[in-house]
């Protein structure tokens, strides 16, 4: 199975796809898009980006929302994932996430 993003990274590039992702963006995109291992770490190190799961970044230093959280997991997940019952509902509109998430 191949990734669900690589069409959109060829048509729209990289900041295009990590514009619609929220500004969250995966090691094997960043390596599909051409990036080397030391033009990866470079953002890290200086701590303009930050991680969010293991080879999964945020391209802020801001706080992680929770749409962010979903698509992070996603990626890290890799290309055989997929959102299940109230999460897939939420994103294709069918419930409010208000509705399905306790306020704490």
């Amino acid at each position: 199975m191949d990734w669900w993003w690589k069409p959109q990274l060829a048509n729209d590039g990289l900041q295009g796809l990590i514009h619609d992702q929220g500004r969250i963006v995966s090691r094997s995109q960043l390596f599909a898009a051409g990036w080397t291992e030391s033009q990866i770490r470079q953002p890290m190190r200086s701590r303009r980006w930050q991680t969010v799961h293991p080879g999964v970044y945020a391209t802020h230093t801001g706080p992680i929302g929770y749409d962010e959280h979903l698509l992070a997991a996603l990626l890290y997940a890799g290309p055989e994932a997929a959102w299940s019952h109230y999460t897939a509902a939420e994103q294709l509109g069918l419930l409010n996430r208000t509705a399905t998430v306790p306020c704490t």
